[in-house]
C-alpha cells in the first residue's frame, strides 16, 4: 500500500540551483532534489512583467519535515518571495523507508 510524501517544488537561478540542492540534502530538509534547468518563468513582480530563466526543483521530503523545511526556505533561499509549492505524494513503502532513512 502507497505511503504519503511530500514533494516540494520550487523555482531559484540556474547558478544557484546545485548549491541549495546539496545545502537541502547535507542538512537532511530532503531526501532527493531534482534540477530540472531550462525553465522560464513569466510572473508580475512589484507591478512590472518579468521573465527569467530558472531551473525548477522538485524536492522530496516527508510531512514532518515541512515546518522546518518552510523555516530553512525563509534563512536559505536567495529570493525574496521563493515559490513553496507543497503536494502530497503517494510512494512505496520502500521509497519512504529509503526516504525517512536520510532525513
Amino acid at each position: 500500500m502507497p505511503q504519503t510524501m511530500t514533494l516540494v517544488m520550487t523555482t531559484i537561478a540556474n547558478d544557484r540551483a546545485e548549491a541549495f540542492a546539496e545545502l537541502l540534502i547535507r542538512e537532511k530538509r530532503a531526501a532527493c532534489v531534482q534540477i530540472l534547468p531550462g525553465a522560464k518563468s513569466f510572473y508580475r513582480w512589484k507591478g512590472k512583467l518579468c521573465v527569467d530563466k530558472e531551473s525548477a526543483l522538485f524536492i522530496k521530503t516527508t510531512p514532518e519535515k515541512l515546518i522546518e523545511l518552510k523555516a530553512f526556505f525563509a534563512a536559505n533561499h536567495p529570493y525574496e518571495l521563493p515559490e513553496f509549492l507543497a503536494f502530497d505524494a503517494a510512494a512505496s513503502e520502500a521509497y519512504l523507508a529509503w526516504a525517512q532513512e536520510n532525513l
